[in-house]
């Protein structure tokens, strides 16, 4: 409301007037988008904002009072493969209701957060003592135990769960939830379906692991990724017949990481996925340049770790990128490792039959490290056994070794499939494989990875040799 005062010519008030505006649409609308700024869109819970501004509430409130509180930080086990087998739709309906059961355990004063993805955070505060926290995650354990009902799917599954306690721990908000999800990655490595405390003896492994995912994050979205090419021979003539390409990381705060030790990471944070998009399509442009020089390279060989197998955008993906470089799926190879195939559920049925509808070979890689079925090995569209660099090192030593890998290639060639090994050395490992008639070669030997531009070289260096 305004009032304004009308006067006559002596400046004499005669009256006000009042102007009177109706703000309530308007109030409404400030309180939607204050609403819509601080609250998870799916499931209505507050989001990371406005967690985090509880948060700093809580602590404050604790270092006043003297009573500690605690953050829990949930995640769900295996909600990417519901995601991923079941649909997005499913996983979406899944979190509303994770949200709604675990609503319905808190107190008036606690807070229930989602952060992304299948994460939640749970404040509590005014504890009596730690004791507290641990029943309250004991509470939300037991919340899991009854199946939820997404649609028409009944679903079994359980969450980890990790803890901080303020100010125990601190009373940085950042710090506390980094806390929280340290302990909760130690949950999920001690089987899942369970909670675990933060504590200092933690900050070694754990929170190396955590530093390394974020890590991680930084290097596929600032290019620190980078390829590199070994070929592969035909034995029988020496002829190029491909690469395999390999991931490298080259990161600013710790040098050179190899693969053995990020992809693990990558595989269980599911970084895996935007990384083997990243690779698929550096790999395809890749294979346009080396056409566009005239270069006669085979196939490059991709390898597809078991989180992308089992997961259904990985046909989709691979179509687009396919079309859109006007490539043939003949150009590709994908190695997949043994567990992979025992480990396998329909969605990773289905997509090795559309990768093989699709002219995209298969090999199985580093045969003879894992478990795989002979009732697999015919049952799935492979092409290739690999053999690994273990059995490889040992030859002319270990006769052991040398009656596996005859076995191996009897058994490949067999069934049809090439055999090729991998870990060439040495000229004695060489001419051991040609004899008992391995098909096809990759190691130091003959070639060791090198960057794309590296790879013109070798094109040279072959166009010579056949002329």
């Amino acid at each position: 409301m305004t009032l304004d005062a009308a006067h006559m010519q002596s400046n004499t008030i005669t009256h006000y007037v009042a102007l009177l505006t109706d703000v309530s649409e308007l109030k409404q609308s400030r309180q939607e988008l204050e609403h819509i700024a601080t609250h998870d869109s799916l499931t209505g819970l507050p989001n990371r904002i406005l967690f985090q501004d509880r948060l700093q509430q809580a602590v404050s409130r604790s270092l006043r009072t003297g009573k500690p509180g605690a953050v829990l930080f949930l995640d769900l086990d295996r909600f990417k493969v519901i995601n991923d087998s079941l649909g997005h739709q499913v996983g979406d309906e899944l979190l509303i209701k994770v949200g709604d059961r675990l609503s319905t355990i808190l107190r008036q004063e606690d807070t229930l957060a989602r952060l992304g993805g299948d994460e939640f955070t749970l404040i509590v505060e005014q504890l009596e003592g730690e004791e507290q926290a641990m029943l309250i995650a004991d509470k939300v354990l037991h919340a899991f135990k009854v199946p939820f009902e997404p649609g028409k799917y009944k679903l079994e599954i359980t969450t980890s769960v990790g803890i901080s306690i303020f100010p125990r721990d601190g009373t940085d908000v950042d710090a506390l939830t980094k806390q929280a999800d340290i302990a909760m990655y130690s949950a999920k490595e001690a089987g899942r379906n369970r909670y675990r405390f933060f504590t200092q003896d933690l900050t070694s492994s754990e929170y190396e692991f955590f530093s390394m995912e974020q890590d991680l994050r930084k290097a596929l979205r600032q290019d620190e990724l980078s390829l590199v090419y070994q070929p592969q021979f035909r034995l029988e003539n020496n002829q190029l017949i491909g690469f395999e390409v390999l991931l490298r990381w080259n990161s600013p705060q710790r040098g050179e990481v190899g693969p053995v030790e990020f992809i693990p990471v990558a595989e269980i944070t599911g970084l895996i996925e935007p990384i083997g998009k990243w690779v698929i399509e550096e790999v395809c442009r890749q294979i346009v340049a080396w056409k566009h020089e005239g270069w006669d390279f085979g196939r490059i060989a991709i390898n597809l770790s078991r989180r992308q197998l089992a997961s259904s955008a990985l046909i989709p993906v691979l179509k687009e990128m396919l079309d859109r470089y006007g490539l043939d799926g003949r150009q590709l190879e994908f190695e997949i490792t043994e567990s992979s195939i025992i480990e396998q559920d329909d969605v990773a049925y289905r997509n090795l039959q559309q990768l093989d509808e699709m002219n995209i070979e298969l090999a199985i890689d580093d045969f003879g490290t894992g478990h795989s079925s002979l009732v697999n090995l015919k049952r799935f569209p492979l092409s290739r056994l690999k053999i690994d660099r273990t059995f490889v090192k040992d030859v002319n030593k270990d006769a052991n070794d040398e009656a596996i890998i005859r076995a191996t290639i009897a058994l490949g060639q067999s069934l049809g499939m090439k055999v090729i090994a991998e870990g060439v050395e040495t000229q004695p490992q060489l001419d051991f494989l040609r004899d008992v008639g391995c098909d096809e070669v990759q190691g130091y030997l003959l070639g060791k990875p090198v960057s794309a531009r590296e790879t013109e070289a070798l094109f040279d260096r072959l166009a010579m040799t056949s002329n």
